[in-house]
């Protein structure tokens, strides 16, 4: 059982194989059946989690803190988690889902609801630098593909909340992205 040590997002592959994070980092190669824990990657918090199918040898994690100055970042694998790297960027919000489509190009989705700054950002060289794409006014959480419209074309949808003094409207927000190799 690692609930309790999880409560961040989930990685569920078409191979069996689940990442999750939270205050650990943890891999099931079973669909859950039995499961590895390991330190969360931040020592801080790890919030969203992705693996690059079908070898796995590329991942992300993002994570952050909702304080005086929130902040979110990134960290990346390309060892399949053996070492990871440090933070990649400050975002000036949590980021709480990461999505990647390839080894370079993705998407990071964030926020508080204490704080105005909540957004989403695209990367298309690995997560080295990001551009903010959308300034949401909402707490964004999930992140998902819902088709692939071509062969360099996907429909991304990210989806999230605004905060208890905006009355928590839901919001979703989709676009059609290219995809470089």
């Amino acid at each position: 059982h690692v609930g309790s040590t999880l409560t961040g997002m989930y990685d569920f592959q078409s191979t069996g194989k689940i990442y999750a994070t939270g205050f650990n980092l943890a891999f099931s190669s079973n669909k859950g059946i039995s499961w590895s824990v390991t330190p969360s990657v931040d020592s801080v918090f790890d919030g969203g989690v992705d693996f690059i199918e079908p070898d796995n040898n590329f991942g992300w994690t993002s994570g952050g803190e909702i304080t005086t100055f929130p902040a979110g970042w990134i960290h990346r694998t390309t060892n399949g988690g053996s070492t990871w790297s440090g933070r990649l960027n400050t975002f000036p919000f949590p980021a709480r889902a990461v999505k990647f489509f390839n080894n370079n190009s993705g998407i990071v989705a964030g926020g508080s609801f204490l704080d105005s700054d909540v957004a989403i950002d695209s990367t298309t060289d690995g997560g080295d630098s990001w551009i903010e794409d959308i300034n949401t006014s909402a707490n964004m959480v999930s992140i998902d593909v819902v088709s692939v419209t071509g062969t360099d074309s996907i429909d991304v949808w990210c989806v999230g909340t605004t905060g208890p003094f905006d009355g928590l409207i839901g919001k979703a927000y989709k676009t059609r992205m290219k995809i470089k190799g």
